[in-house]
């Protein structure tokens, strides 16, 4: 973990990104590929300091983030749990009485395919 100040003089923390952990249990539970397929989900909030946040709430001080880490042996596999995931988040927005629409999106940093995005 890391200490700073943010732009506007405050005392933050920095924790170590949920990929170095999911790395390292993964490292120590999973011996072979006949383990998966696996899923490893992580929810905690979070917090930004853009000093310019785009795309509007998406890019808020602070929010809930839903990580899901699929671990496949092949696309076909990420390609049905990217599939679940996607129906379950309209699942739980039907269930809410909520309309949503899927939007197409770049992946940015993180890599793989392009992916559908759901906006209410």
């Amino acid at each position: 973990m890391g200490r700073f100040v943010d732009r506007r003089g405050r005392d933050m923390a920095l924790a170590m990104t949920h990929e170095e952990v999911v790395a390292d249990l993964v490292r120590h539970e999973i011996r072979s590929y006949q383990q998966l397929p696996q899923l490893i989900y992580h929810i905690q909030t979070k917090w930004r300091d853009d000093p310019r946040p785009r795309a509007g709430l998406i890019r808020v001080r602070e929010f809930t983030m839903k990580d899901s880490y699929s671990l496949d042996t092949n696309w076909d596999g990420l390609d049905r749990q990217y599939r679940a995931h996607y129906q379950a988040y309209f699942n739980i927005f039907h269930r809410c009485d909520l309309d949503a629409i899927a939007v197409k999106s770049d992946t940015g940093m993180m890599g793989g395919r392009w992916r559908t995005n759901i906006c209410t």
